[in-house]
C-alpha cells in the first residue's frame, strides 16, 4: 500500500512551489465515497468546486487538514445548476497557510496541481502537473449538460476523480490561477478560472492578497468664473446640433442620441486573443463568435469581438479609445459626452477640453500650447485644471495625424495622465497605431445600433411622425442587405434627414438602388446658385474622382490636388463638352451645398462616407467598356470588393450572372480559389435580383467548405453561404436538403445547419427555427410523456434546444418573444440561460413585459432582472432596483443586473443612486451597488461614501467597494484616502486601494507611496507598489525603482528583483540591461520564472541589444513555455534580425538545435503540444507586417495535417499583411 504523499519524479517543479501548495490542501468528503480537494484562500476559508458538495444529500460536509477535521460553520455556493463551479467553505480554524491567488491570463504556462486522487491506490494525496494551453468554452459532459462557461485547458497532466477543487498553481507567476474541475476523457482535464470565484465574494483576490501580505507571503470644483460658464456655454452649442448642410436642418445631438453598442477589448481581426501580459488563445468558433466584415478603408477581414460593454464601463475607465469605421458614431459619442460634461452631468464637474488632434503642432507641450491659442480668455483655468486631475480631454481623430504627431499626443498624454486627467480617444479601427497609447488605456469600439438602438434613434428623429419610422425599421428589417446599412448611425441619419416632409417611405432592396436614391437627394436638394453645376456634371465627375482616387489608393486631396484632378476630368471630356463651372466652384458646392465632400484636418478633402466613394467608382466602371476586366482584376485585393459587389448590382441580370460566374470559376468550370467563392457569392446577393443557375453552383461548391472538416475558412464560407440564403430565402431548404436528404440528421450537422440558419437571420431562418423549437417543445424529456428514443436523449435534447435558441437569438425576431418566454422557467439551466442570452439580443418592448414575467408576476431574479432594465419604463426600471436593493435585497438579482443598467434609464433622476446607497441597509446590498459602475458615474454627493471607506468600524467588504468605488469615480479623493489607509494601517484595505488604483491607471498616488514604502516600518509596501507599478508605470519611479533594486533586494527578494526589474524595463531604463541579462542564463526549471521575466522586461525595453540577448538566449532555450515568451517578445522588437529569426521559428526544420523536437503527427489537424512555438512565431510576424511572412504563412494555412485553429491565424496573418501593405 502507499501511505505516502506522491511527489513529482521529474524535478520539474520547484520543491518550495510543492511545499506550500501542499501544506494549504484540505480533504473534502460527504460520506465515505465521496472525496473532493480545496484549499485555504482567506483565514478560516476553503475554496473547491461546488459539485463536491450535494446539499440535497443529508450527510455532513466535512473538511479535514493535517489529520483532523476542521468544523464547518456555512457554505457560499451559486444557484444550483449556475456557473461558476465553485464553493466557499467556512470553518472554525485561521490557523493556516493561504495560498496567493492571481487572474487566470489568457498564456501558456507550466502548473502544478494537487489533491486527493488515487485513493483506491492508497495515496493520501496526488499531485498533476502539465501546462495550461489556454481555455475553451464548456457546456457539459454527456448526460449532464451545464450552462456554457470558460474553462482552463489543463494538458499533459494526470487528472483523476478526487482531485476536483484542486489548486492549478502557475509556475510563471507563482499563484493559483485556477480550481480543477473535472478530467478530459482524451487526457488532462479542465480548471474554473479562480476570479470566478469573486461571483461569490466580490473582492475575493484583493482580500487574499492581503492576507497573503499579513502572513508574510507576499477635492472639488468651487463656484466657476463668468468665463468658464461661458467657454462651457460655448462647448455646448458647438458641438450640440448634427448639421446637414444640403438639408436644411440642424438636428439637437440630445434629442435623437441613443447609447451605441460598445464591444471591449476589440482584436481587429484577429483569431486569437492576446493579453499585454503576454499569452493567447484562439478566438471562439460558431455560435457563440462575433464576426463583422470590417468596412473600414474598404477592408473585408473579417473581426472577432468581445461581448458588449455598457457606456458605464466607458465612463468609469480614466482613459479609453474609442474605435469604429466611418460613421459608426465614435465623434458622436465624443460629442455627447462632451455636451453632458459640460452640463456637469458627468465627471464630477471636471473641465472638458476638445481637441482634433491634426489641428495640433508636433512641438513639445503641444496640448499647453493649443489651450492657450484656441481658448485665451480660459487658459489659465484650463492649465489649472490640467495641473489638479480635473479636466477631461476628448481627443477626435488619431488616425487623422501623422505618426510623429502620434507620438508627440502619446507623450502629452502620459505627461497629463499623471496628475490623474480623463483622456478619451477616437480613431478608427484599421488605423489605430497599437501600443502607442500608455497601457492604462482602455479600448472599445463602435460596432453601430442593435435593433433596439435603432428603433430608439428613429423614434426620436421621426417623433412626430411616428409612422415613417415603423415604415423605415420595418423594410429594413424585412432586407437583410440593408443590415448594416441600419446599423451604421451615418447612413441612418442621412437616410432619415432625406425623408424631409414625405409621409411615404421606399427602402430600395438593393443597396445600389439605395445610394442611387440617397445620393439623388443629396445632389438635387438645392439648385447651384449659377445653375453651371449640373446634378450631371457632379455625377459624372464624382465617379471619375472616385475611381481616381481608388487607383490611386486615397481617400482624401488637398485643394491643390482637387485642382489638377478637375484639369484631367476637363482635357478626357470630348471635345465641345467642356463644362461651364470652375474648379473652385464645383469644389464649393459639393462641400458647402451638397456635402458629399468634407473638408477635414490639414485642407484636406474627402467623401463624407468611404462607401460613396466606393459607389462612385463603382458606377465609373459601369460606364467603361473594360469595366468587367478592370473589376475582375481587382477582385483579390480587399480595398476594392465593396467596389466589386456595388459594381455587379449596377449591372443587369444576364450581365451580372456572367460577372459572378467568372468570378467563381474557370474557363472550364472548374471552382476558383475559397476566397473567389465567398466574393462571388456576397457578389451574387447583392447583384441578383432572383436565383440563377450559378447561385447553385455557389452553393455545391461552398457546402463541402462550411460543413466538412475544419477549414481555415470554414467560417467565411459559411457567412457566404449565409448571404446567398438571406438574398434567396429558398436556399434557407436547399442547403438542408443537401446536407440532409430525406434522412435524421446526424447531430454534430444539426447544430451547425442551426448555426448557419442564425447567420441567415431572416424571416424565413426565423421561421424554420422557431418550428424547430416548437417541435423540441412537443417531445421535451422533463415536461412531455412522450417517450424519447435513444438516439435523442435528453442529453441530445438539451443540446439541441440551447444551439436553437440561441440561433434564435442571433435572428434578433420580435416575434420569437413569445415562444421563448416561457422557457426562462425550464427545468435546464443551460436552456433557462441560453434564453435569457438569447432574449438579450433581441429588441424588447415595454409590452413584452407580461410575457416575461416570472410565477409571481415580477421581473425578478437572476434571468428575468437583466431583462426588467431593457423592457420597461425608466421609472419603472428604478422601482425594480430599489426593490432589489432595498425593499428585499436579493444579491443573485443585483449580481445579474452589474453589466445590464443602462444609464439613460437612470440619467433623469440624478439623485437616484444616491438615494439607494442611503436606503440600503443591508451590506451586501451597497457594496454590489457601490460596484454598478453604470450608476457610479453620476452619483453627485460621495461625502457618505467617503465616510464609509474610512470607518474603521464598517464591514470590510463594504469599506472595499467604497475604496473601489471613489478612486474609480472620484479620482481627486485619491490622496486622501491613501494617506488615511496607509496611516490606519490595515493590509486588506491597503491591498484594495492598490488593486483599485492599478484597474484605474491612477498614478496620482505615487508620489507620496515612494516615500512611505521606504520606511523601515512600511517595508510591507515595497512589494504592493512593485506590483502597482507594473500595471500604471510613471517616470517619477524611476530613481525608486533603482533604490529597490539595489537596497532593497536580499538573496531571498527574488520575487521582487523580477518586478523591479519588469517596472524599470516598462520605463526604458538602460541600467536594467546587465540584470535582465543575467536572468537569461539562469539555468534549468529553476530559472524559468527568471528567464520569462527576462524576455518580457527585453520587449518592454526596446534596447538596441535586446534583439542580440533574445536570439541568444532562444538559441539555448530548452523550456517551451519559456520559448513562446521570448518568441512574443522578439516579435515586439519589429527589427530586421527579429523578422528573420521569427520566419525561421515557423518551420521546425529549422528550429534552434536545443529546442525540443516536435511530437509525433497525432493525426489530421489535431493539436500537437509544440504548436505552441509555431503559432507564437505566426502571431509575431502578423504584428511586424512584413511581406516575406506571406509565403510561409500561405503554406503554413494550408497544411491540413496542422491544427486548425494554427491554420485559421495563419490566414488571417496573410490577410491582415497584405491589408497593411496596401496603406499608404
Amino acid at each position: 500500500m502507499n501511505t505516502g504523499t506522491r511527489r513529482p519524479s521529474d524535478g520539474a517543479v520547484p520543491g518550495a512551489t510543492v511545499a506550500a501548495v501542499d501544506a494549504a490542501v484540505v480533504r473534502i468528503t460527504q460520506g465515505p465515497d465521496a472525496v473532493g480537494t480545496g484549499f485555504f484562500v482567506l483565514p478560516g476559508w476553503v475554496l473547491t468546486c461546488a459539485h463536491v458538495h450535494d446539499p440535497a444529500d443529508p450527510r455532513p460536509l466535512r473538511v479535514h487538514w493535517r489529520d483532523r477535521e476542521l468544523p464547518v460553520r456555512a457554505t457560499v455556493a451559486p444557484a444550483p445548476g449556475e456557473p461558476p463551479d465553485l464553493l466557499l467553505v467556512n470553518v472554525d480554524h485561521d490557523d493556516h497557510p493561504v495560498l496567493p491567488l492571481g487572474p487566470s491570463g489568457y498564456g501558456v504556462f507550466g502548473f502544478y496541481a494537487y489533491g486527493h486522487q488515487w485513493e483506491d491506490r492508497g495515496y493520501r494525496g496526488y499531485p498533476a502537473s502539465g501546462r495550461v494551453t489556454g481555455s475553451t468554452t464548456y457546456h457539459g459532459r454527456p448526460g449532464r449538460p451545464e450552462p456554457p462557461q470558460r474553462l482552463l485547458v489543463l494538458n499533459d497532466a494526470a487528472v483523476r476523480p478526487g482531485i476536483s477543487g484542486g489548486p492549478v498553481h502557475s509556475l510563471v507567476d507563482d499563484r493559483v490561477v485556477g480550481v480543477v474541475k473535472r478530467s478530459n476523457p482524451d487526457g488532462g482535464g479542465y480548471a474554473v478560472p479562480v476570479e470566478e470565484a469573486e461571483a461569490l465574494r466580490p473582492g475575493l483576490l484583493e482580500e487574499n492578497a492581503a492576507a497573503v501580505d499579513r502572513a508574510g507571503g507576499g477635492p472639488g470644483g468651487g463656484r466657476r468664473s463668468a468665463a468658464v460658464s461661458g467657454y462651457l456655454m460655448s462647448l455646448q452649442r458647438e458641438h450640440s446640433y448634427v448639421t446637414f448642410a444640403n438639408l436644411e436642418r440642424d438636428v439637437r445631438l440630445d434629442e435623437v442620441y441613443v447609447t451605441l453598442t460598445l464591444a471591449a477589448d476589440t482584436l481587429d481581426g484577429a483569431a486569437f486573443s492576446r493579453r499585454p501580459g503576454g499569452g493567447f488563445e484562439f478566438a471562439p468558433e460558431g455560435a457563440n463568435e462575433k464576426r463583422d466584415s470590417r468596412r473600414d478603408r474598404g477592408s473585408p477581414q473579417p473581426r472577432t469581438r468581445q461581448p458588449n460593454a455598457p457606456l458605464g464601463e466607458l465612463l468609469a475607465a480614466p482613459c479609453a479609445t474609442v474605435l469604429g469605421e466611418p460613421g459608426a458614431g465614435k465623434t458622436t459619442l465624443l460629442r455627447h459626452l462632451l455636451v453632458r460634461t459640460c452640463r456637469g452631468e458627468l465627471f464630477g464637474g471636471d473641465l472638458p477640453v476638445f481637441v482634433r488632434i491634426a489641428s495640433l503642432t508636433e512641438e513639445p507641450d503641444c496640448l499647453r500650447a493649443y489651450l492657450r491659442g484656441a481658448y485665451p480668455a480660459v487658459a489659465d483655468e484650463l492649465l489649472t485644471a490640467c495641473a489638479t486631475g480635473r479636466a477631461v480631454f476628448f481627443l477626435d481623430g488619431l488616425d487623422e495625424a501623422p505618426a510623429p504627431l502620434q507620438r508627440r499626443v502619446a507623450e502629452e498624454i502620459r505627461r497629463l495622465l499623471a496628475a490623474q486627467n480623463r483622456f478619451y480617444v477616437s480613431c478608427r479601427t484599421v488605423a489605430f497605431p497599437r501600443g502607442l497609447l500608455p497601457g492604462a488605456f482602455r479600448t472599445f469600439e463602435c460596432v453601430g445600433f442593435s435593433r433596439g438602438q435603432r428603433a430608439r434613434f428613429l423614434a426620436r428623429w421621426f417623433e412626430d411622425r411616428p409612422a415613417v419610422a415603423h415604415d423605415i425599421e420595418r423594410q429594413i428589417d424585412v432586407n437583410p442587405a440593408l443590415t448594416k446599412f441600419g446599423q451604421n448611425p451615418l447612413m441612418l441619419s442621412l437616410l432619415s434627414a432625406a425623408q424631409r416632409d414625405n409621409d411615404e417611405v421606399y427602402v430600395p432592396r438593393q443597396r445600389t438602388e439605395l445610394y442611387a436614391v440617397l445620393l439623388d437627394v443629396l445632389l438635387t436638394g438645392r439648385e447651384s446658385a449659377d445653375g453651371d453645376c449640373s446634378p450631371l456634371l457632379k455625377r459624372s465627375f464624382l465617379s471619375w474622382l472616385a475611381l481616381e482616387l481608388m487607383h490611386l489608393r486615397r481617400e482624401s486631396f488637398g485643394e491643390e490636388e482637387f485642382y489638377a484632378l478637375w484639369g484631367r476630368f476637363v482635357a478626357e471630356r470630348p471635345a465641345g463638352a467642356a463644362p461651364a463651372t470652375t474648379p473652385y466652384q464645383l469644389l464649393s458646392t459639393l462641400t458647402e451645398r451638397d456635402a458629399i465632400l468634407l473638408r477635414g484636418p490639414g485642407g484636406r478633402y474627402g467623401f463624407l462616407h468611404l462607401t460613396f466613394q466606393e459607389y462612385f467608382a463603382a458606377r465609373a466602371l459601369g460606364g467603361r467598356p473594360d469595366g468587367p476586366d478592370q473589376a475582375l482584376g481587382r477582385c483579390h485585393d480587399p480595398r476594392w470588393e465593396e467596389v466589386v459587389r456595388l459594381y455587379t448590382g449596377m449591372l443587369g441580370p444576364d450581365d451580372a450572372e456572367r460577372f459572378v460566374t467568372r468570378i467563381a470559376f474557370a474557363p472550364g468550370g472548374a471552382p476558383r480559389s475559397v476566397e473567389a467563392l465567398t466574393l462571388a457569392a456576397r457578389c451574387a446577393s447583392d447583384g441578383l435580383d432572383e436565383a440563377a443557375p450559378v447561385c447553385d453552383d455557389l452553393v455545391d461548391a461552398l457546402l463541402p467548405v462550411a460543413f466538412g472538416p475544419g477549414s481555415p475558412l470554414a467560417v467565411e464560407a459559411a457567412h457566404a453561404l449565409a448571404a446567398l440564403a438571406a438574398a434567396f430565402p429558398e436556399y434557407v431548404g436547399t442547403v438542408a436538403d443537401r446536407l440532409f436528404g430525406a434522412h435524421r440528421p446526424p447531430r454534430h450537422l444539426f447544430v451547425r445547419y442551426v448555426d448557419f440558419l442564425g447567420l441567415v437571420a431572416g424571416e424565413v431562418a426565423g421561421e424554420v427555427l422557431a418550428e424547430m423549437l416548437r417541435r423540441l417543445a412537443e417531445t421535451d424529456p422533463t415536461t412531455s410523456d412522450r417517450p424519447v428514443d435513444a438516439a435523442f436523449d435528453l442529453e441530445g435534447w438539451v443540446l439541441c434546444a440551447v444551439e436553437v435558441v440561441e440561433a434564435l437569438g442571433r435572428c434578433g425576431r420580435p416575434e420569437s418573444v413569445p415562444l421563448l418566454a416561457p422557457l426562462l422557467d425550464h427545468p435546464m439551466s443551460a436552456v433557462s440561460g441560453a434564453v435569457g442570452q438569447a432574449l438579450d439580443e433581441i429588441p424588447l418592448s415595454p409590452e413584452s413585459g407580461p410575457l416575461l414575467a416570472g410565477p409571481d408576476g415580477t421581473l425578478l431574479g437572476r434571468l428575468r432582472a437583466p431583462l426588467a432594465m431593457r423592457v420597461t419604463s425608466p421609472a419603472f426600471v428604478r422601482e425594480t432596483m430599489r426593490a432589489l436593493f432595498v425593499d428585499a435585497p436579493d444579491p443573485v438579482g443585483q449580481l445579474a443586473i452589474r453589466h445590464a443598467v443602462d444609464p439613460e434609464w437612470v440619467e433623469g433622476d440624478r439623485g437616484f443612486h444616491a438615494r439607494l446607497l442611503h436606503d440600503a441597509t443591508d451590506d451586501h446590498a451597497r457594496a454590489n451597488l457601490l460596484s454598478l459602475t453604470s450608476l457610479g458615474v453620476y452619483a453627485e454627493d460621495t461625502g457618505s461614501v467617503l465616510e464609509t471607506a474610512l470607518d474603521g468600524g464598517a464591514q470590510e467588504r463594504l469599506r472595499v467597494a467604497a475604496l473601489a468605488f471613489l478612486l474609480r469615480c472620484r479620482p481627486a479623493l485619491t490622496r486622501p484616502l491613501v494617506t488615511g489607509l496607509l496611516d490606519e494601517g490595515d493590509p486588506t484595505l491597503v491591498r484594495a486601494a492598490f488593486s483599485a488604483l492599478g484597474r484605474t491607471g491612477n498614478t496620482q498616488a505615487h508620489a507620496l507611496l515612494l516615500k512611505r514604502s521606504l520606511r523601515r516600518d512600511h517595508d510591507w509596501l515595497i512589494d504592493l507598489c512593485l506590483r502597482l507599478f507594473c500595471q500604471v508605470p510613471a517616470p517619477v519611479c524611476r530613481g525608486w525603482l533603482r533604490t529597490v533594486r539595489t537596497s532593497h533586494c536580499g538573496p531571498d527578494d527574488g520575487e521582487r528583483l523580477r518586478l523591479a526589474l519588469l517596472c524599470s524595463s516598462a520605463l526604458r531604463d538602460p541600467s536594467v540591461l546587465p540584470s535582465l541579462a543575467a536572468l537569461l542564463r539562469t539555468p534549468g526549471p529553476a530559472g524559468l520564472v527568471d528567464r520569462v521575466t527576462a524576455y518580457r522586461g527585453l520587449a518592454r525595453l526596446e534596447h538596441p541589444r535586446a534583439e542580440g540577448l533574445l536570439l541568444r538566449a532562444l538559441s539555448e532555450e530548452d523550456d517551451p513555455t519559456a520559448t513562446v515568451q521570448g518568441i512574443e517578445a522578439l516579435g515586439a522588437l519589429r527589427t530586421p534580425g527579429a523578422e528573420e529569426a521569427l520566419l525561421s521559428y515557423l518551420d521546425p526544420a529549422t528550429w534552434p538545435p536545443n529546442w525540443p523536437a516536435r511530437s509525433p503527427d497525432p493525426g489530421q489537424g489535431e493539436q500537437r503540444p509544440s504548436d505552441q512555438r509555431v503559432l507564437a512565431a505566426a502571431v509575431a510576424l502578423a504584428r511586424t507586417g512584413t511581406p516575406r511572412a506571406i509565403g510561409p504563412l500561405e503554406g503554413l494555412s494550408g497544411r491540413r495535417t496542422e491544427n486548425a485553429g494554427l491554420r485559421r491565424v495563419a490566414y488571417e496573418a496573410v490577410r491582415t499583411i497584405r491589408y497593411s501593405a496596401q496603406e499608404e
